[in-house]
């Protein structure tokens, strides 16, 4: 055992020589420490606006609900409703996407607006969307947004139709998907509702 005892001293010094950074004794990398991101995590959507506080509109929760025809005729001129849309819609806090609405020739397009997330998110599409035939997906986070149009019928009257786009994200080990879910009504007949009442029911 002495006599290796100088070799392996000898073989220490020559190692502190080498730098960390080096081949020999180099550290370990930032990229081999930073933790995976977790695959079942929904991915982040700066692009879609969370749900607002203190939203108007609800859904479900009601055991009768006044159900309103689509397109909905009210006797009033195309400038008091489209008005009275936009107010509407910034009381939901619900942003016009500029690149595709005419507010002046009666057509209104929302951005996408989330408006459940987390484990309630299936049974809240389910209150107002249909999910496709044999559902088996993990839902993660529930959107929509609204078309509503402004038409002149006759003189002082006009209607209003409105159609609602709903997403549900889907989630697995591997990826992320935006789901397209049929509407069933219930927001558009939410904001119908909610729209009679600015015009005709002050």
């Amino acid at each position: 055992m002495k006599r290796w005892a100088p070799v392996m001293i000898a073989v220490g010094l020559w190692l502190m020589e080498f730098p960390v950074g080096s081949g020999l004794c180099s550290a370990p990398s930032a990229s081999a420490s930073s933790p995976r991101q977790d695959p079942r995590r929904a991915p982040p959507n700066p692009t879609t606006p969370e749900r607002p506080k203190g939203t108007a509109i609800t859904f479900g929760g009601k055991g009768h609900e006044e159900i309103l025809p689509n397109p909905y005729r009210f006797s009033a001129s195309p400038e008091i409703v489209s008005a009275a849309v936009t107010e509407l819609l910034k009381e939901l806090e619900l942003p016009l996407d500029e690149r595709e609405s005419r507010p002046r020739t009666g057509l209104f397009r929302t951005e996408w607006y989330v408006f459940s997330k987390g484990i309630h998110t299936k049974n809240e599409l389910l209150r107002v969307a249909d999910l496709p035939d044999g559902d088996l997906h993990n839902w993660t986070r529930a959107r929509y947004r609204l078309e509503i149009r402004v038409n002149l019928i006759e003189s002082n009257a006009t209607a209003v139709t409105v159609a609602a786009e709903i997403e549900g994200l889907t989630q697995d080990l591997m990826s992320s998907t935006w789901v397209r879910c049929r509407s069933r009504g219930v927001i558009e007949n939410n904001i119908l509702r909610a729209l009679r009442e600015r015009v005709e029911l002050k």
